[in-house]
Order: C-alpha cells, then structure tokens, then sequence
C-alpha cells in the first residue's frame, strides 16, 4: 500500500516534518497494520526463550509494586503478558495514541479488569502526579519525538522509587544480517521514495544509548540509569522468515503491493544463503532495555 502522508510529502521535497507530522505517518502505518508490532515481536525469543515483552514485564516486582502503565500500549499484547504473570496482585492501564491499536486491545482484553486510555505520550493529562510503580513502553520510545516532554511525563506520574523500563534498538553491529536485511529494506524504500531515510522516525538519540543516558540523566536527577543488551533470534524457512522480519521494518510498511513482493523476495534470497540441513534460516535481531530506578526525586 502506498502511503499518503504529509510525512512522506516532505520526505520526498526534500524538507524537514514536524512532529504532528510524524504522529500522523505512525497513526497512518498503525491503522492500515494493526496489531503488527505484536505479530512480529512475539515470535522472536532471546536464550532463554523469552521474548521482548516477557524480558521488560519482568521488571515489575508484585510485592512492592502495584500500579502499572503500559506506555504505548498497542494491541494490548504486554498488558496480556503481565496480567498472566502477575494476575490481581497488581493493577494494569495502557495508553496509546492509535484508537485503531486500542480497538485491538479492547477486545483482547475484554474479560479482564485493565483500564485503556487514549493519548499521547507527549501528554499524559489523563493520568495524576505520581500515580504509578511501574512504567513500561515496549519498542516505541525511539518513535518518540522529542524525548524530553515524554520522559518529564513519565517522570511526573512516577511514584517515588518507582521504575520506567523500555525495550529499545540494540547494537545493530552485533547481529551479521541485520545491516543486510536493513539495506535490502531500505534500498527497496528508497526506490519508491528517493529520499528515505534522510528523515529519522522518532528522535534519533534515542537509538544512541550514550545520548539517550544523557538526557535521562538530566531529567531523572539522582535516579539509576542502565541499559542491559539481549540479542532475539527468529527462525524460519527463508520465505517465512522474510515476512516476519520485513514487517518489523517500517521502511517495508510504506512500499507499494509490487514494491513489497519485489523486497520480499530479495529477502529469501538472502536466507537461503544461510538455512540448515532443516531448510530453517536465522535471524539475529540485537535490543537493549532500558531501566530508570527513581530514587529521591526532586519536588518541583
């Protein structure tokens, strides 16, 4: 599907976008995809066998903490996670900007008591000061742009002690096919829109942990700051496989139906350069979690 967005406008001028800009090609993607971030990461596991969503709910400690929001909460699939994880011993709420996300979340979530609210992240109105254990944003903190008033947001409606983790892009050096998967995607982006890529989609310094750790620390004063590196491995036949991870790619959301097919097939290509006596090919995909442990938080 081709897309039609004041983003991709200014993409293909040549120019810089706004950010009301940005938020409308991310609701654009999302309404026209729903559920796809789920549809892609819950396949991908580290080691241990955990995926992304299972690695940042073990974050939340029952017997201290109690409420917990799902920043950017999607489909509803973390929510789901830490409801079977930790059931009525804590208290569950999720926000999103997509209404056409939360449909999805409302009716994966319909028989069980957790709350979901419409808004950005941006602006958290919605929700009081200091009303929250826990916070958790899975893969959608580097979408986010600019992040300060995010994270003065999360800050804000942080309990005292509490604890902000998000899932974030790891250290693409560190997995051999990624940087060629990207450039297929990307190089099929850039054939139907010259100019892909010369416009970030979010706040670049958020998939720089050293600059990322710099803003945080100068809003979250006093405050523990990590950022732990996992690596997710996805295996298929080289077919499937190329769907699953192209749909985790943005850049291969905005191709024409031809343009799509044309990527995907380059993609299982490459694959097949990899796959085992099974016919089974792997994908390493590096990410990080970050984690902000309030400690004495500053009145203001």
């Amino acid at each position: 599907m081709i897309m039609d967005t004041r983003w991709i406008e200014n993409l293909m001028l040549g120019h810089g976008s706004k950010h009301s800009n940005l938020r409308e090609h991310i609701l654009s993607i999302h309404k026209n995809n729903p559920g796809f971030t789920e549809n892609c990461a819950q396949n991908f596991k580290n080691n241990a066998g955990r995926s992304s969503y299972q690695w940042l709910a073990e974050l939340i400690q029952p017997k201290i903490h109690y409420s917990v929001l799902d920043l950017a909460c999607g489909s509803g699939a973390l929510l789901e996670i830490c409801d079977e994880l930790y059931g009525q011993r804590i208290s569950l709420t999720g926000v999103d900007m997509s209404e056409d996300e939360l449909a999805l979340a409302t009716n994966r979530l319909r028989n069980k008591k957790i709350e979901l609210k419409n808004s950005t992240a941006q602006n958290l109105s919605v929700f009081s000061k200091k009303s929250y254990d826990v916070i958790l944003c899975h893969w959608a903190l580097t979408l986010m742009d600019p992040l300060e008033p995010v994270l003065r947001e999360v800050k804000r409606i942080l309990k005292p002690k509490g604890i902000f983790g998000a899932i974030i892009d790891g250290d693409h050096n560190l997995s051999t096919e990624y940087e060629i998967v990207h450039n297929i995607i990307y190089g099929w982006a850039q054939k139907q829109f010259a100019n892909y890529g010369s416009i970030e989609l979010g706040d670049p310094r958020a998939r720089d942990p050293i600059k990322l750790v710099d803003i945080a620390k100068k809003i979250f004063q006093n405050s523990a700051i990590t950022i732990e590196p996992d690596i997710l491995l996805l295996k298929a036949k080289p077919l499937q496989l190329a769907k699953d991870v192209s749909g985790f790619f943005y850049a291969a959301l905005v191709l024409s139906e031809e343009n799509n097919k044309k990527m995907i097939r380059d993609l299982q290509k490459f694959f097949e350069l990899n796959k085992d006596k099974n016919q089974i090919s792997t994908f390493h995909m590096p990410i990080n979690r970050l984690i902000i442990e309030l400690k004495n938080q500053p009145t203001n």
